[in-house]
């Protein structure tokens, strides 16, 4: 069930000095790395913004060419894997899901990205989501805010998400998803199709749901978020 979400079980965070800066963008508080005109923005997991683990992801695309944004869509109210072992993860997980309402968490990513947009700094935007924060993906391709996104095992879509999108997507694809499940996927690569969508799906095999954001993991976990990591730079690149 979603209340034993395995994005929430990421390995730790992993250790990472960040390249970067915390700064305060639409009212809340953001990580920022990079100095090119071309900009990604990403919507994060249930471990938010200052997971050491995305920090690095977010300092690997600055040094690939981009800046990247990361804003506080959790209101300083992230989990921690520390938090969601064993048996008492259904009952943390329970109780913080409530306080975080999805569409919540969009309108934060959206002003943020509004803000950005007004500021003329940037030739592109484009957007990433891991896991919680997939909607802030979904949302903004749908109003034409950010011009391509990048999903990683999306967690809170439903089948018919996929009529709101209509720019290019990648959606990485973990083996065993709760969340995005094969149904879901099914579904949308036949809408995608169907409507001439530039969607591209990828599979990492042997992965979890969570895998592409985890700090530490087994052999293949690890060279599989490599691999997503790699793949989504390529995207990026070329719109």
């Amino acid at each position: 069930s979603s209340a034993t979400d395995k994005c929430c079980d990421p390995g730790q965070g992993g250790r990472h000095t960040s390249h970067g800066e915390d700064i305060k963008i639409a009212g809340v508080p953001a990580y920022r790395v990079g100095s090119s005109r071309s900009l990604i923005v990403i919507g994060t997991d249930v471990f938010g913004y200052t997971f050491p683990s995305l920090r690095k992801i977010a300092d690997t695309y600055a040094e690939a060419g981009f800046t990247v944004l990361v804003p506080d869509i959790l209101k300083g109210d992230p989990l921690t894997p520390e938090m969601l072992v064993g048996e008492q993860r259904p009952a943390v997980f329970g109780a913080w899901s409530p306080k975080h309402p999805i569409d919540e968490a969009v309108s934060i990513f959206e002003a943020v990205v509004a803000e950005v947009k007004a500021s003329g700094s940037y030739d592109t935007i484009q957007v990433q989501a891991y896991c919680f924060g997939a909607q802030c993906v979904v949302k903004t391709l749908e109003t034409g805010a950010a011009k391509a996104g990048v999903l990683a095992h999306a967690s809170r879509c439903t089948a018919p998400d996929s009529a709101r999108i209509n720019s290019p997507i990648l959606v990485n694809c973990a083996e065993r998803d709760h969340a995005f499940t094969p149904e879901i996927r099914a579904a949308w690569e036949a809408d995608f199709k169907q409507r001439g969508v530039d969607a591209t799906f990828i599979d990492y095999p042997n992965t979890d749901h969570g895998f592409a954001a985890r700090g530490e993991g087994d052999e293949n976990s690890m060279k599989q978020k490599q691999r997503a990591l790699e793949e989504s730079i390529t995207f990026f690149k070329k719109h």
